[in-house]
């Protein structure tokens, strides 16, 4: 049952600013995830601050240097039908196309898919049925259920954005204890993975996402039970860039929903980018070669934790659905 709490619409960033000094309060974006979590009292607040009305994170602006910036409250609808993103990043608008249903696109928002709790079958329970075990650390105890001796919480992160913002390089605008800050994709989230393991989370709002142009293309691949409502049991997106006179400068290859927060495989970006610049064509063996370092890249970084719908071992199988994506990315079939 939804506890009591103060609602508040905030009307401007100044507004919100001034709100996020109080404490016991959270940001409501579109709420897909958040009123879940406040009915099953996972996340309680005295006060909750809605951001619809602010205009200024309703905007896609196109900088003078190519630049993209996002407002955090576009609803992931708007971010499919932009001519900007379709025409310059596809793969951001595949993976936006590939969340949950049309009714949950038309609410939910670009921050609040970033933001969203990390998962865990003991978490994201009602209270009646998490009421039969210790409290964890998301809850303001001192266990995983996930592992018993882990130090920190284990629950993953499902976001299939993030994964894409993960390759192109974005940058994030945001307020946090008041104060502007502009942090990388990968910093944010590596700090929303630290304080969302707690239940006392750190009074944080995206303001904006700046994607950097790009002379490039990409992918994004996402292994779910069903091809709509689920959270991926794996994603991944791609990037290749190209200097001026249109080599190859750099590849970049991101996982996600295998760790609290997603990854990169930097030494399979590595061999790739090693290999095209030798010119060597795409063999058997360099296939092989570099989805062995895949392979073992992702089974490093991965944090695996009992899921609904598949074991820890089905699911290590889903990484080779990534080899297709890293081919057509190398031989440039984009």
């Amino acid at each position: 049952m939804i506890q009591p709490f103060r609602y508040i619409f905030a009307n401007t960033i100044e507004d919100l600013i001034a709100y996020s000094k109080e404490d016991n309060l959270l940001f409501l974006a579109g709420g897909t995830d958040l009123v879940p979590n406040l009915k099953h009292e996972v996340r309680q607040a005295a006060s909750i601050v809605d951001l619809s009305r602010i205009s200024e994170l309703q905007q896609i602006k196109k900088e003078a240097d190519g630049s993209l910036r996002l407002g955090s409250m576009l609803t992931l609808e708007q971010l499919i039908n932009s001519d900007l993103i379709s025409g310059k990043y596809p793969e951001l608008r595949y993976a936006a196309m590939r969340v949950a249903s049309p009714q949950i696109r038309n609410i939910g928002t670009l921050g609040g898919n970033l933001m969203q709790d990390r998962r865990c079958i003991y978490f994201n329970q009602s209270f009646n049925w998490r009421s039969s075990f210790d409290l964890c650390y998301k809850t303001g105890g001192e266990i995983c259920h996930q592992g018993l001796k882990s130090e920190v919480c284990r629950a993953n992160y499902y976001s299939d954005l993030a994964t894409v913002l993960y390759v192109l390089h974005a940058q994030v605008s945001c307020i946090a204890a008041g104060k502007p800050e502009l942090l990388s994709i990968k910093d944010l989230l590596q700090r929303h993975a630290d304080n969302n393991g707690r239940s006392a989370c750190e009074k944080l709002f995206i303001a904006e996402i700046i994607i950097p142009a790009r002379k490039g293309h990409g992918f994004f691949l996402k292994e779910a039970v069903r091809n709509a409502i689920d959270f991926p049991l794996f994603n991944a997106a791609g990037s290749v860039e190209f200097d001026a006179e249109g080599e190859v400068a750099r590849y970049t290859i991101a996982v996600g929903a295998i760790s609290p927060q997603p990854e990169y495989l930097t030494l399979t970006a590595a061999e790739m980018l090693a290999a095209k610049r030798s010119k060597k064509a795409m063999t058997e063996d360099l296939q092989a070669k570099l989805m062995q370092i895949a392979l073992e890249e992702i089974k490093t970084k991965a944090v695996p934790i009992l899921e609904d719908n598949i074991t820890i071992a089905a699911k290590r199988q889903l990484y080779s659905a990534l080899w297709p994506y890293l081919s057509a990315l190398y031989s440039e079939n984009y």
